[in-house]
């Protein structure tokens, strides 16, 4: 069996705590699967993740929020963000 893994970057961890201490609520939408998206949601101290998505479905989530009156802040790391 092969696995790969992506690795978090170190200030990660640190930027989801400094944003859950300023009373902001971080959520991670990705395009991995659920398993991997938990996995990494945890790692990170995050309670909510949305798993599977296509970048539309991302651009949809957003819009989601912000039609419940939730200011959005995005941040992505590749094309598909």
């Amino acid at each position: 069996a092969i696995a790969i893994a992506d690795t978090l970057r170190p200030e990660a961890r640190e930027t989801a705590a400094k944003l859950q201490q300023m009373g902001k609520k971080v959520v991670m939408l990705t395009g991995d699967n659920p398993r991997t998206a938990g996995t990494i949601a945890r790692q990170l101290g995050l309670d909510e993740f949305q798993a599977n998505l296509l970048p539309g479905d991302k651009v949809e989530a957003i819009k989601s929020y912000q039609a419940q009156g939730q200011i959005v802040a995005m941040v992505g790391d590749g094309i598909n963000d």
